[in-house]
């Protein structure tokens, strides 16, 4: 009879979780009155109707993650008669990354607290990284507000840092809403650096070997972070611990026995601490679109895997480790990362050549592609 009793607990728990587990969609716009940024509103929404000619944005977000492994997001930019046009490209930015932020701001906090914990535990960045991060935030607004008019690589870095606002300030107004902790431009920015793909025990830091308990590796904060640390020579060599944790994707690409078409596909060995995924479809129509499909995650305006579907290319990497890094190679100014060159180059490009050459500019000395 205990034995049935037992059971029948369990079936009644077991229902009771799959019954939590539905999908959640939602929608929202995002209404700007004015060119000013405080203008902005987000507002639930029908996705996929227009509703006011002062909309610059809409989002729709599945909450699909216990059905599939993935959340899926869709943003959509529009123009707009009455903002200046000198003024509109960036307000459209702003609003799309607030829809995204708000949309899926919790599990923004949750990822920026994944990350934050795989890399320093409980502990605080080191002062230089923070240096070296506030050096080149000046540094990429200085350049877009000065050469953006003129220069379109500049301009589309401008908009990913207005997009990566919207996120933030979308975020916020989401997690006040259950009074949860509110979050910085910092951690969106870290973010978008730092993909934690690799086996990481900061409580056994001092039972084991040192090189047994690897740091962080992966994506650009891989390479900053010993860069910009004390260390003895101008050379980082790493071990072989440290290669294993940088590859940390794969790619197939084939051709169709007749030539037909192309095949390819992508994956990403990460820690279940990365597993907080987000399909997303950008639609932005800036005087030159971004439109493109890629696999992601919270808060990120890049795929960082990376894995892009693009209207005239698509674009994998698969990480090509560099065996000594050279510290003076990542200057502590003067340099753009690799998310935002990426999503640049997939905006502007026309070709692989042209992608390639989009991409170089203003290397900023981290590893990817």
């Amino acid at each position: 009879m205990n034995a049935l009793v037992v059971l029948s607990v369990l079936l009644l728990l077991i229902f009771a979780i799959s019954g939590t587990s539905a999908v959640t969609n939602a929608s929202v716009d995002v209404v700007c009155a004015t060119s000013s940024l405080s203008s902005c509103q987000v507002i639930p929404s029908d996705w996929g109707v227009r509703t006011s000619t002062g909309q610059l944005a809409s989002a729709w977000f599945s909450d699909s993650y216990n059905e599939t492994g993935w959340g899926h997001l869709e943003i959509a930019g529009f123009q707009a008669p009455h903002i200046h046009s000198a003024a509109i490209d960036s307000l459209q930015a702003y609003a799309a990354g607030l829809a995204e932020g708000y949309l899926t701001g919790v599990q923004i906090s949750q990822h920026s607290t994944n990350t934050f914990a795989s890399y320093w535990g409980m502990g605080l960045p080191p002062q230089p990284f923070v240096d070296y991060i506030e050096s080149n935030l000046a540094y990429m607004h200085k350049q877009a507000d000065a050469l953006g008019h003129s220069d379109a690589f500049w301009h589309h870095v401008g908009l990913i840092l207005a997009q990566m606002q919207g996120i933030l300030d979308g975020s916020n107004l989401k997690l006040a809403e259950s009074s949860m902790k509110q979050l910085t431009f910092f951690d969106i920015m870290i973010s978008n650096i730092g993909e934690v793909c690799c086996w990481r025990c900061v409580e056994c830091r001092d039972r084991v070997p040192r090189d047994l308990v690897p740091s962080p590796s992966d994506a650009e904060i891989g390479d900053i972070l010993p860069a910009v640390s004390p260390h003895e020579g101008s050379v980082v060599r790493p071990s072989g611990m440290d290669l294993r944790r940088k590859s940390h994707c794969s790619a197939a690409v084939r051709i169709a026995p007749d030539l037909s078409d192309i095949l390819f596909g992508h994956t990403t060995w990460c820690n279940y601490d990365s597993m907080l995924r987000i399909f997303k479809h950008y639609n932005l129509q800036y005087a030159a679109p971004q439109v493109s499909s890629f696999s992601s995650y919270p808060g990120t305006v890049s795929s960082i895997d990376d894995f892009y579907m693009l209207p005239k290319m698509s674009v994998m990497e698969t990480t090509n480790a560099v065996l000594k890094l050279n510290v003076s190679a990542i200057s502590p100014i003067g340099a753009v990362p690799t998310f935002i060159r990426a999503q640049v180059a997939n905006t502007l490009a026309t070709g692989g050549k042209d992608w390639t050459e989009t991409f170089a500019r203003e290397n900023s000395g981290t590893v990817r592609f």
